[in-house]
């Protein structure tokens, strides 16, 4: 924040002297509509005379390797007044150019990660060349937070890469570094990603595909036979169908059960949702619908993945479907 109680705040400039004394400035104007509606370099807060000032500083391509320091702020009133304040305290600003220290290849193992049923670990390695004293700090931040972020000090590989350990979350598709910073026992870094306007590694942490769909076997009921009186009032006529699910990569997220008609269309009995789960005994509840005339009708179920693979049984429009013809998916109306 910047004060002025007289004429109140025009310009703002910031100054950062690095390596050298080299020096780069970044300035802000301060607009205002009213004394307390108005913006400072895109900062709101404050009024005309004591606003809050955002200042970019854009250091020029190739700017000095080092550390950058804030060293003094300019302040100019609305009548020209200037006052330049100095002896400031700020975070120091490292800049690099990845001329000192760089990483020549980063890989990482496994990958891809089975992250399906819960948060997963994987390995990230980087070769890193013109470290000094060795590699102090590895830290890493991922675009949209789909891995964990951290800062670790790696483990020295036999071959002399360095490695950290990286959580993937559950359900995340993949993982990219927005920003990864190597320090080394000098204090010099190395940065990439977009978070820092530099390389990116070109990593991709990528969540292990599913070409396997989930199954059904050992179909069972609490009862598949209703009289036509009963099946009027589904509290008469609820029944159980259980089954064991095998899902051996992602895990079923939900189901539908219907009942098939005489011209081969189905009616819906339930959906819901499943929490999460990659086998054991499901059970699905329903009741018969009520319109439905004396005689046996196959009972038609979907259950899906996350990942989205699905499989049918007597449901033939849709994809990897079994028909089961021996009694064990279908219920009886009697007279």
């Amino acid at each position: 924040m910047s004060h002025d109680y007289e004429s109140g705040v025009s310009h703002v400039a910031v100054t950062l002297t690095g390596p050298g004394g080299r020096t780069v400035t970044g300035s802000a104007r301060a607009q205002w509509f009213e004394k307390d509606n108005g913006d400072c370099g895109g900062s709101s807060g404050g009024d005309l005379y004591a606003p809050f000032c955002g200042v970019q500083v854009v250091l020029p391509q190739h700017a000095a390797t080092g550390v950058w320091k804030l060293s003094g702020v300019t302040l100019t009133d609305n009548v020209g007044n200037t006052t330049i304040v100095t002896g400031l305290s700020g975070s120091p600003v490292s800049v690099t150019s990845n001329d000192v220290v760089s990483v020549r290849s980063f890989s990482a193992t496994p990958n891809p990660v089975n992250n399906w049923l819960g948060s997963a670990r994987t390995t990230v390695t980087l070769a890193v060349d013109g470290a000094r004293g060795g590699v102090a700090t590895v830290r890493g931040e991922f675009d949209y937070s789909r891995c964990q972020s951290f800062t670790a000090t790696p483990t020295v590989n036999a071959d002399g890469t360095v490695s950290v350990p990286v959580t993937m979350f559950q359900r995340s598709k993949d993982c990219t570094f927005s920003s990864l910073i190597v320090t080394d026992g000098a204090g010099n870094v190395a940065v990439y990603g977009a978070t820092h306007g530099a390389p990116r590694t070109g990593l991709t942490i990528a969540r292990m595909p599913n070409t396997t769909p989930p199954t059904l076997t050992g179909f069972t009921w609490s009862r598949q036979s209703f009289t036509r009186a009963e099946s009027q009032n589904w509290w008469t006529s609820t029944f159980q169908l259980s089954a064991t699910l095998s899902a051996p990569v992602a895990p079923v997220r939900g189901y539908d059960l219907s009942v098939i008609l005489p011209d081969g269309s189905s009616h819906p009995i339930s959906t819901g949702g499943i929490g999460g789960t990659h086998g054991g005994t499901l059970q699905f509840d329903g009741y018969p619908p009520s319109h439905l005339e004396p005689g046996t009708y196959p009972i038609g179920l979907r259950i899906h993945d996350e990942s989205g693979l699905s499989s049918s049984y007597n449901l033939p429009w849709n994809e990897r479907n079994t028909q089961i013809t021996d009694g064990s998916m279908s219920i009886t109306i009697t007279p």
